[in-house]
């Protein structure tokens, strides 16, 4: 797979601005095509305030580690869709991944609003439903029951160590089990997060940067 291992930051949304700054911040990060890249060390605050976009780090372990950054492309309601410079997607829903575009075993949609209540400290146990494609191209739905956990933590995003409280899911489908973890500021806003995108994709981090 030809992704995500460094920045060939192109166009990222219909902004122009966006991507000339884009294009700007990809000349000042070396770029190589080795799939253990760190990015991560790579970027500093100077290096990310060359665009006024929102941008967060994705990491996929389960693909020798390949990073990118993503850029905040269009807001619908509670989705947020962002966008790699090679051209693959993610959409959030409040902070929760909801679907992946262009990685591969693609995770179509998913129904996280008992994600987003458990987050809120609402529930302490939720149910969860993930859509793929099988190898007919046929949707398929997959259930969970996930239960949830709190603590007090501190996480690394924006550049610097916050405090947070660290959301611990544990799922429970057919076939399936997994678990996720979301550090989430005072304001609920989700500073990093580890979630399982299918068994194609794996796991996805992501670390907010601005």
């Amino acid at each position: 797979m030809a992704l995500l291992c460094a920045l060939a930051l192109a166009a990222c949304s219909s902004d122009g601005a966006t991507k000339k700054t884009f294009t700007e911040l990809s000349a000042l990060i070396r770029v190589s095509k080795a799939p253990a890249v760190n990015l991560r060390a790579q970027l500093t605050p100077e290096i990310a305030a060359q665009t006024d976009a929102p941008l967060f780090l994705l990491t996929l372990p389960q693909r020798d580690a390949a990073q990118a950054l993503f850029a905040q492309e269009q807001t619908s309601g509670a989705n947020t869709s962002w966008r790699s410079g090679s051209g693959e997607g993610i959409v959030l829903q409040g902070g929760v991944l909801q679907a992946t575009r262009g990685l591969g075993g693609d995770l179509i949609t998913s129904d996280v609003a008992d994600v987003r209540a458990a987050l809120a400290g609402r529930i302490h146990r939720g149910e969860r439903v993930h859509r793929h494609l099988d190898g007919e191209d046929k949707l398929i739905a997959e259930a969970y029951v996930c239960d949830y956990t709190r603590s007090a933590d501190s996480t690394q995003a924006y550049f610097q160590t916050l405090p947070a409280t660290r959301i611990n899911e544990s799922c429970t489908g057919l076939v399936q089990e997994f678990d996720n973890t979301y550090w989430v500021d005072g304001t609920g806003r989700v500073l990093r997060a580890i979630e399982w995108a299918g068994p194609a994709i794996g796991y996805i981090e992501r670390e907010q940067l601005q």
